[in-house]
């Protein structure tokens, strides 16, 4: 079975230790880590940074890009040893209805603030593979593979935000690549950071594909790209979700 490296771009060292590098989970993998504690260069740039360096060895792996504040609880490898290589993964995304106008979102997650507070299940449970319109910035996960065939890149403009959503669905929208959410148990020591920032960069991301086949989803956001549907949208799971957690913790999440 094919190598696994997993990528991060890290502020907080210790948590990174703790969380991603010392994880009994990940199974003889490479880690790779860009030190933005000095510097703090765009997610989106150190990512790309990798993929050109990786593109020059030719190496044969699955990527993992996961934050410092992600933390696997399961055997990663049984569940990507089922996975097609011709897709893109994350382990939570978001699905739109068309017919029923009601977004489902996918994800077997823990999240919690930081210091592992105010914890809750996030998501609609799920224990196989699913089809999304984009997955969340949390992890993504592709084979090296589908870079060498189709020169696939994040895009530097969205620096740390939206980038994710960005790149599902230009692999989508370009060259015909699915999208799917596997089924991942994971803990998430962030409930998110909701800037002007992120609505730039949901700005930025409507503009760039004012013209697509379709809508496409976002965890984080209500928005749909193009435009917002017709209908007001159903509650739903990520809606529910929000309330749920607004009402019993008193914690901020953006739409």
């Amino acid at each position: 079975m094919e190598n696994i490296k997993v990528v991060s771009v890290v502020r907080n060292m210790e948590l990174y230790e703790k969380l991603v590098k010392n994880n009994g989970y990940y199974k003889n993998a490479d880690f790779v880590f860009f030190d933005n504690r000095s510097e703090n260069i765009s997610i989106a740039k150190r990512y790309n940074s990798f993929l050109q360096e990786s593109k020059k060895i030719h190496t044969d792996s699955w990527f993992v890009f996961c934050h410092e504040d992600w933390e696997l609880l399961c055997d990663l490898k049984k569940i990507i040893a089922k996975a097609d290589k011709n897709a893109v993964y994350g382990v939570c995304g978001t699905l739109y209805n068309v017919q029923k106008n009601i977004v489902t979102w996918y994800g077997n997650i823990l999240q919690s603030n930081k210091d592992g507070s105010k914890i809750m299940r996030w998501g609609k449970t799920f224990h196989s593979a699913k089809i999304a319109d984009t997955v969340d910035c949390q992890c993504i996960i592709f084979h090296s593979s589908l870079i060498e065939k189709y020169n696939l890149f994040f895009d530097e403009n969205l620096m740390f935000d939206f980038y994710a959503e960005d790149f599902c669905i230009n692999a989508s929208e370009n060259y015909g690549i699915k999208t799917m959410v596997l089924p991942v148990k994971c803990h998430h020591y962030s409930y998110g950071n909701f800037s002007a920032n992120f609505a730039i960069a949901v700005d930025y991301a409507k503009k760039k594909y004012s013209k697509l086949s379709r809508h496409y989803s976002s965890c984080c956001t209500n928005a749909f790209l193009p435009g917002e549907p017709a209908k007001i949208i159903r509650l739903s799971v990520l809606d529910r979700a929000k309330r749920k957690l607004n009402k019993i913790f008193g914690v901020k999440s953006g739409k």
